[in-house]
């Protein structure tokens, strides 16, 4: 009787943290390749040097998403890490062709991202949310300006960058969409026999599709299961102590 009580108390609670209450679930992104689209735009010594698209061969982020209430929930977010993989891509310049080979850009470990508009769809504070771009060979003409797998550039999401995350469909599984602007400015060097302040804007959004599942009622009552089976194990391990 008491290993029954046990069962359905665990249960209750199981049930509970993942229908009522807060409970979180991981989500693996892939990126959308299709709208994810970054432009780079350069300069030399403050005067315009070219402009070009960065498109996207694959990528993912590895995500826990946090929700609160029902009908929709409130989701945020947690960030586990992922890495972009970009094609490669040139622009021509006044000064030769500016090439960019083996682009890869990570995604670092950051969260809970609040959900600012407590509402689905909502609107996630992605401040703090680190992004590196550790791969890629830069040229301009002959000359190799930068090489990012030896020296990465490294940015923080500024406070207050808004994404957007939308949670659509159920009962078991839930597609979850991210929406992660992109604005980084900056400058580098760059000796081509002539040194040269190099300023660059990259600027666009990034755009995430995951699944949510949701476990099903059968696999909470194995868990609880598990639980109560432990149960008499515990208090005999409790009685050996209090014993000694």
């Amino acid at each position: 009787m008491n290993a029954v009580r046990a069962i359905l108390a665990c249960v209750a609670i199981l049930s509970f943290t993942a229908k009522a209450g807060a409970a979180s679930f991981p989500v693996n992104f892939d990126l959308n390749t299709g709208t994810s689209q970054l432009t780079l735009a350069l300069t030399a010594n403050g005067n315009p040097l070219g402009t070009g698209k960065i498109s996207f061969a694959s990528g993912n982020l590895s995500s826990t998403v946090e929700q609160t209430g029902t009908t929709p929930p409130v989701v945020s977010l947690t960030s586990n890490g992922g890495m972009l993989d970009a094609n490669d891509f040139s622009i021509p310049t006044i000064l030769g062709n500016l090439s960019v080979t083996n682009p890869i850009i990570t995604i670092g470990s950051s969260g809970p991202l609040p959900n600012t508009t407590a509402s689905n769809p909502g609107l996630l504070d992605l401040g703090g949310l680190p992004i590196s771009i550790t791969s890629g060979i830069v040229k301009l003409g002959a000359s190799t300006i930068a090489d990012f797998s030896t020296s990465p550039a490294s940015f923080t999401v500024p406070a207050g960058t808004l994404g957007d995350i939308n949670e659509t469909g159920g009962p078991a599984t839930y597609d979850v969409n991210l929406l992660i602007p992109v604005s980084v400015s900056g400058s580098t060097t760059a000796d081509i026999g002539v040194v040269l302040t190099i300023g660059y804007n990259l600027a666009g959004s990034l755009g995430f599709a995951g699944v949510k599942s949701i476990p099903e009622p059968g696999s909470v009552v194995l868990a609880a299961i598990g639980l109560a089976g432990l149960l008499p194990w515990g208090a005999r391990r409790f009685r050996k102590l209090r014993a000694h």
